[in-house]
């Protein structure tokens, strides 16, 4: 099974990276370069879905992009739909 959800990457002053997915809380990832925290983050992703699947949970519904508030603690520097294909055990 495939499952979408959007990933929030901001870049911090001293030039980190730093990523979450608002749909799935506690995924957060932070790096050096964009394509580590990218990495990092479809990882976390796809564990804790994984982790929800296994325990018997539904995952949470995916909002539109256009539906997740900004928020000014960092500079938000892109958007990104990761596309994450986990194992159902159901």
């Amino acid at each position: 099974m495939d499952v979408s959800y959007c990933s929030i990457i901001k870049r911090k002053d001293d030039g980190c990276f730093v990523a979450c997915v608002p749909d799935l809380p506690g995924v957060q990832a932070a790096a050096v370069t964009e394509g580590d925290v990218l990495r990092q983050i479809a990882s976390l992703a796809r564990a804790r879905m994984r982790d929800m699947l296994q325990d018997g949970k539904d995952l949470p519904p995916a909002r539109p992009m256009d539906q997740i508030p900004r928020s000014g603690e960092a500079r938000e520097y892109r958007r990104v739909l990761l596309i994450i294909g986990v194992a159902s055990s159901r």
